[in-house]
């Protein structure tokens, strides 16, 4: 509106551009800026943000591509890369996406959790996303908040089969749970590593192996440690 009652042109494009971002919708922003640089290329503001916003993108393509190639950690450094580029910062739909789904590979449970929230929050109705944020409640030890998401969603969804196959799942895993915490025999996270698991393991089952007790009395209760530990690891 104010472009068409003959407003300064450079100062609207500038703001709709500064809008545009705001709506993660770069390539609109990108429009506007070039739109300035045509007639004036030595525009200092809109050069300074053009030049941001190509910096912005390139790394998130390269986040895309390394994601793609099931490099999580070398990807999350390019996303962050992208996180930075612009001042304000930006967190586009690819930013949220790509975190969420790379610190969810790499098993970072309250990472993931930040970011699949954040990917998903942008859309509320977006399953994918959804099932990615349950995921990493699950990964973080939160399965009855995930649960809970999942129902909401079933609400809305009520006919979405792999929505009800999900919500299954995740009740057989509680209730899997209920029974004995494997997690906590072995004194880790549900978010540990197959080597910080092993590490745990191997130090349990040498404290409690029965040719390690001295007192005849203890054995029984270290040989049965010693068993749940085992198939704790197992």
């Amino acid at each position: 509106a104010a472009l068409l009652s003959g407003a300064d042109r450079d100062a609207c494009y500038m703001l709709r551009a500064s809008a545009y971002l705001q709506l993660d919708n770069i390539d609109n922003a990108k429009r506007d800026l070039s739109a300035i640089l045509r007639s004036d290329p030595e525009h200092v503001r809109a050069k300074a943000l053009h030049r941001q916003l190509k910096k912005f993108a390139k790394a998130i393509d390269e986040g895309d591509r390394l994601r793609t190639e099931r490099k999580w950690a070398e990807a999350v450094e390019r996303y962050a890369a992208a996180q930075g580029a612009l001042n304000p910062p930006i967190e586009s739909t690819a930013l949220r996406l790509g975190m969420c789904t790379c610190q969810l590979r790499l098993r970072a449970a309250k990472d993931a959790v930040i970011w699949c929230d954040k990917a998903h929050t942008g859309d509320g109705d977006d399953l994918t996303t959804l099932y990615l944020l349950v995921d990493a409640k699950a990964l973080n030890g939160e399965e009855h908040a995930g649960l809970q998401l999942l129902k909401t969603a079933q609400r809305r969804f009520p006919r979405d089969r792999m929505l009800h196959d999900k919500i299954q799942a995740l009740e057989q895993r509680i209730k899997r749970q209920g029974k004995v915490n494997y997690y906590k025999v072995l004194g880790v996270s549900r978010s540990a590593t197959g080597r910080e698991i092993k590490k745990a393991y191997h130090m349990l089952a040498k404290k409690y192996h029965p040719d390690k007790v001295e007192r005849d009395e203890d054995k029984p209760a270290a040989e049965a440690m010693f068993k749940k530990v085992a198939r704790a690891y197992e």
